[in-house]
């Protein structure tokens, strides 16, 4: 890429008129883990507690959900999940995430409360009602988890989500992530309906002497379940901990783009979800693009290569908050391929890289 080139290009990825963009309106309705098929915790969001705090467990036990990110009061019998309430996720890198994971099987102290929690020589399932709002990026999801969470790793996690692919189809998929690394496998996927108000994932452990976990979904009308439907496949648990934890979830990326046109008349607009923890705080916006190994920079004026030293922001003390911006405008990109291009934010360029609150946002083909 030429200097002239490059500037032709980085001219053009501004971020003048960006407009506000609506955080994700998901909202869970219920959630429920019962075990040798008796309920032994059930949430329905009535107002009564606000996660971290917790209802009880059915043997009395004190609820509680280790939290990620910040929760409003329920309301209308719904627990609200947004981007507001997100925070940059310390385990999957450059997410946005905000979880209610219940602390049914392990304490503080990391002992296992097997009397009361999901290990194995026992059946159980996990469930949970959604309103079946559509992710509107790509990789943005919400559903729930059966996982052996350890501090900050999770090697067996299994999950079961409303989630938009990278074709940008939402799907009901069953799969298995190690967050920490992103290897995923995955299960089985269906397309999902929009046409129902609420859906019901579910996770089930059938057979107390197996720990094979299969997953189902029901579409919801009118407060009526429909038939239950069996995702394809099936997966295993306790393969590293013989313990499994129960979450809910929903997360998106710190940045994604949408494309339109070809290469020789490409428009770009960036998604830019602000996380929760970040509100309030004034941040720089990042936006860079590399080609051929060499790292540009967009200072609000015009694009720069970076060898080093401080990372020029495009904009500095500006609030930190969801935008939408129009990146590229009718350009031809056509000699550029291979670009990637990404968009970031922090208090400065050690918060956005040690917190990973940047993405790459899109590739020139």
């Amino acid at each position: 890429m030429s200097l002239k080139t490059g500037r032709n290009l980085l001219a053009a990825l501004l971020l003048a008129g960006a407009s506000a963009a609506n955080a994700f309106p998901f909202a869970i309705d219920d959630f429920k883990v019962v075990q040798d098929g008796v309920t032994i915790f059930h949430d329905g969001f009535d107002g009564a507690t606000t996660p971290p705090a917790a209802p009880n467990f059915s043997d009395g036990t004190a609820g509680v959900y280790w939290p990620r990110g910040i929760f409003s009061a329920p309301a209308g019998g719904k627990l609200s999940l947004t981007t507001a309430g997100t925070e940059i996720s310390p385990v999957t890198p450059n997410y946005l995430v905000q979880r209610g994971l219940l602390e049914h099987t392990v304490s503080a102290d990391g002992s296992i409360n097997a009397s009361a929690g999901l290990t194995p020589g026992h059946s159980f399932e996990v469930s949970a009602i959604y309103d079946l709002n559509m992710p509107q990026v790509v990789s943005e999801s919400y559903g729930i988890e059966l996982g052996d969470w350890a501090q900050k790793n999770c090697p067996d996690c299994v999950r079961m989500a409303v989630l938009m692919n990278d074709k940008g189809k939402v799907n009901i998929k069953f799969y298995k992530i190690n967050p920490a690394t992103q290897l995923k496998t995955d299960i089985s996927s269906v397309t999902a309906d929009a046409t129902h108000p609420q859906i019901l994932l579910k996770l089930k452990k059938s057979d107390a002497a197996s720990n094979t976990v299969t997953a189902s979904y029901t579409y919801i009308d009118n407060g009526v379940p429909g038939t239950e439907v069996p995702m394809a496949g099936s997966t295993t648990i306790f393969n590293v901990q013989q313990y499994s934890l129960a979450s809910f979830l929903a997360y998106t990326p710190v940045a994604t783009a949408t494309a339109q046109g070809s290469n020789s008349n490409l428009s770009l607009t960036a998604q830019v979800n602000g996380a929760g923890n970040y509100s309030g705080k004034t941040v720089n916006v990042y936006v860079a693009a590399i080609y051929g190994g060499l790292v540009f920079f967009n200072n609000g004026m015009s694009w720069a290569q970076w060898t080093g030293g401080t990372m020029p922001p495009y904009a500095s003390g500006v609030k930190a908050g969801d935008r939408t911006l129009s990146i590229l405008s009718n350009l031809d990109v056509s000699s550029l391929s291979g670009t990637t291009i990404f968009v970031g934010y922090g208090v400065d360029q050690d918060d956005m890289i040690n917190n990973t609150a940047y993405s790459s946002v899109y590739t020139i083909q």
